[in-house]
């Protein structure tokens, strides 16, 4: 088979696991594509619940869900033109080396193929095994790659190795704005005494949640992103809750209730990208825990926007009260600006590529 009868595109992601950041990743991958008017084959790679988000889909595309078996993958991959990478740290070592050597293994016969293989709103790390680094920098090196970065640390890392990269931001929340989620009245409606929480790895958070009544928070929402992973932590923030004699509001599951809750609570505290992302995309006071992940992308917008704790931190009263204070309008600007140029950069160098 010549490289001329390929045809299509196999998009890669974490897509379909009830995990609202990845799934918001694909809905605004599939975006861009339905916006140059792609009209071939877009394999994506999904084991999860992907028949709820097909009412999400743009009507135009031309869509196969492949499962992420590396056999069946690898076969998607030989079919297609190009591989593109739609969202999210996928080169990371923190999950597992085996996640790591999985998607390095994706690019790897992309590349071997003699095919483009593109990063769309990636970021790298954290690593922890020398051998990913290695791994990765001979990613890297290859001319048929192509990256389109949503921090400034992974695109320094890109750029050392080759010129190749641009610095953009994360475009997961594209779909929402293209669909009319961010309206005027949703960013200025806030409740003074409702906080949100979005849990990960179950810190301790009778600290946080003793900090917040101190400032007059009478409710609190916790939320889980990845719906069955984070549920027993979700629980566990409500225990904290109820010991402080909080209200508590029973957590949305839909998306756009789910913004609807971030955008009119008074400060979102999260253990997750995404649960920042959209915090910034609302308006919304935010606190993180600290994360790798998160610090770089926010250091990207604001060196000196630093409302991250660690679990137990004594400070975390100051911490909240300067995220309170703090003016959310500039950083939020200009993620939505931005969101624009990468937006843009992304329909170009697809049709470059393509």
């Amino acid at each position: 088979m010549s490289l001329n009868s390929h045809s299509g595109l196999t998009l890669v992601g974490y897509y379909g696991y009830n995990n609202l950041g990845d799934d918001l990743l694909l809905l605004s991958s599939l975006e861009i594509l339905d916006e140059i008017n792609y009209k071939e084959k877009i394999r994506v790679t999904s084991d999860g619940n992907f028949d709820v988000l097909l009412k999400f889909f743009p009507k135009g595309l031309n869509i196969e869900k492949i499962e992420r078996l590396p056999l069946k993958v690898l076969k998607a991959i030989k079919k297609s033109k190009m591989t593109v990478f739609g969202g999210g740290n996928l080169f990371q070592d923190e999950t597992s080396y085996r996640s790591f050597l999985y998607y390095y293994y994706l690019a790897k016969t992309t590349l071997k193929q003699g095919k483009k293989f593109l990063m769309m709103s990636q970021g790298f790390g954290p690593f922890k095994n020398s051998h990913a680094n290695q791994k990765l920098d001979n990613i890297l090196r290859n001319s048929n790659t192509f990256g389109i970065m949503r921090d400034k640390r992974s695109f320094d890392y890109f750029r050392n190795i080759s010129d190749n990269c641009s610095l953009q931001t994360d475009y997961g929340p594209y779909f929402l704005k293209k669909s009319g989620f961010f309206s005027k009245n949703i960013i200025n409606e806030k409740d003074p005494e409702l906080a949100v929480i979005i849990p990960k790895s179950g810190i301790c958070f009778e600290n946080i949640v003793e900090s917040l009544k101190k400032i007059g928070i009478k409710r609190i929402c916790a939320i889980s992103f990845y719906n069955h992973h984070d549920e027993t932590k979700r629980k566990e923030v409500e225990e904290a809750a109820k010991k402080f004699k909080m209200e508590i509001i029973e957590p949305p599951y839909a998306t756009e209730e789910i913004i609807n809750k971030i955008a009119n609570s008074s400060i979102v505290i999260s253990e997750r990208l995404h649960g920042v992302i959209l915090s910034i995309s609302t308006y919304t006071p935010f606190v993180w825990c600290n994360n790798e992940k998160i610090n770089n992308f926010v250091n990207s917008f604001d060196p000196n926007c630093q409302f991250n704790f660690i679990s137990n931190d004594e400070s975390i009263d100051q911490i909240i009260q300067n995220s309170i204070n703090y003016d959310y309008t500039k950083i939020s600007d200009k993620y939505f600006q931005k969101l624009e140029t990468t937006i843009s950069c992304c329909k170009d160098t697809l049709k470059k590529l393509i």
